[in-house]
């Protein structure tokens, strides 16, 4: 039995780039969450 070891990979691959993606949209939005709390924190500050 041979296994179709290119669309094996091409699998992998896209589910691999998915989760790249998932993980920066997160990061992204921490990102902007935290500069939000900056802001407000200055603005608290002041």
């Amino acid at each position: 039995m041979l296994i179709d070891i290119k669309g094996v990979l091409n699998l992998w691959v896209v589910s691999l780039g998915l989760r790249i993606a998932k993980a920066i949209q997160q990061c992204r939005r921490l990102c902007v969450n935290l500069r939000k709390r900056e802001k407000n924190n200055a603005i608290y500050l002041d």
